[in-house]
Parts: C-alpha cells; structure tokens; sequence
C-alpha cells in the first residue's frame, strides 16, 4: 500500500497537461551551467530542455600575462519531474578555448598557442516559478580538465533567476 502511495505521489504531476507545447527561457545566474557567472537560453518541451550559455570568464582567457583571444560557453540538458514548481535532474559541457602566449628565455615571443578548458558536471536541484519568474536552485558535482590533463573532481552549485515565456 505505501509504494502505491509513493508511486502515486511520484508520478502524479506527469499526469497534469497544463504545461503543453514548447517554452523558451532565459536565466542569468551562477554555476557550471551559466558557464561560471553568465547567462542562459533555454528550450523546453514537456519535461525535457535544451540550453545553451555563456559568460565573461568565458571570454577572459589565460592568466599568464599575455592574454591573447578566447571563447567558450555552455551547453546541456536537463529533466524536469512533473510542471510548476519542479525537481530537475541536468548535466552540461562547458569548454572555453584561449590562447597563451609562448615565452622563450622567460620572453614573450609574440605568439600564441590555443588550449582550452573543459567541465562535466550533473545537478539535481529544484525550480520554484511564480508565474513566468523562477529561480532554480542545484548542486552536484562533476570533473574539470585542460587539454591533455587528467581530470578532476569539482563541486557545482547552481543558482539562477529567469523568465520563461
């Protein structure tokens, strides 16, 4: 009788359909899945999105002294349990590319060589909305690497104020 119970309680918000077709959002905040501090575009059709994002530490490059260009950003997907105020379940790639200057004899040669950044992480966390507003809130955790370097492990918070249309 009790797992009925917990499955019923499990399962009942899959069954409402308020929350039909295809909603986009938009969410800045902190976290491997706003690329650090950033922002974040969101598509989302029933319990399953898409999201893509960037920030400025994907743009601030190496700390080397000789910053040359960089880019980077974020892309991931995450599951929702049920409509409204929701569970989640997400996990994103983030990987930024920047170039640091080659030193020879400890002088800049005028150079660069491009490296880059990457990060996996999965959170579990919570959506609470008022109306279109919401705030999301997660943590997990994942693995953080350079090109060529082993892994590992790091913690992830996520936190995030948006607005789904």
């Amino acid at each position: 009788m009790r797992m009925r119970l917990f499955l019923l309680l499990l399962l009942a918000p899959l069954a409402s359909g308020a929350d039909e077709g295809v909603h986009f959002s938009v969410a800045a905040g902190a976290g491997f899945a706003q690329a650090l501090i950033g922002v974040q575009v969101q598509a989302r059709v029933d319990q399953l999105a898409v999201f893509v994002g960037t920030g400025p530490f994907a743009f601030i490059g190496h700390s080397d002294g000789a910053n040359g260009a960089s880019y980077g950003g974020v892309a991931g997907a995450r599951w929702y349990l049920g409509f409204g105020d929701r569970f989640f379940v997400s996990a994103q790639y983030m990987r930024v590319n920047f170039q640091t200057g080659i030193y020879q004899y400890n002088d800049f040669t005028g150079r660069y060589s491009w490296d880059h950044f990457n990060a996996v992480t999965i959170d579990l966390g919570w959506r609470t909305r008022w109306e279109h507003f919401f705030v999301d809130a997660g943590a997990g955790g994942g693995g953080v690497w350079y090109a060529g370097e082993n892994a590992q492990a790091t913690p992830d918070l996520t936190l995030a104020l948006g607005w789904e249309f």
